[in-house]
């Protein structure tokens, strides 16, 4: 019991990276690959009240999703922390792959084109 909660408190505020492969529409607004759902981005902020998905490494999600719509495409850098995460995953424990979270500070934006 006390070394469970030893281990949760030292997860807590973890700061990870990930990243996200969105669109631009013909407004100017970004938009998820996924449905095409406006991704509603506020100053530096992306918050979702069901969550975002977003990948790791960077590699894979370009690997998996760059190039995958018709239109320009954007590479968005998130930062997240462990509260951010929705869900039993643990991105300490995999190499690649998703995490749903429920809010993320964009970067920087990275223009394919």
């Amino acid at each position: 019991m006390i070394s469970d909660l030893l281990f949760i408190a030292s997860r807590l505020n973890t700061k990870y990276t990930g990243w996200k492969i969105a669109y631009e529409d013909e407004n100017g607004k970004l938009r998820s690959l996924q449905g095409g759902g406006l991704l509603p981005i506020s100053g530096s902020k992306i918050s979702h009240p069901q969550g975002l998905f977003v990948g790791y490494p960077r590699r894979f999600v370009e690997d998996y999703y760059a190039g995958n719509s018709d239109e320009r495409e954007v590479l968005l850098e998130v930062e997240f922390y462990s509260d951010d995460i929705l869900g039993n995953y643990d991105p300490d424990n995999n190499r690649e792959g998703e995490v749903k979270i429920k809010q993320n500070k964009v970067k920087f934006l990275i223009r394919f084109i």
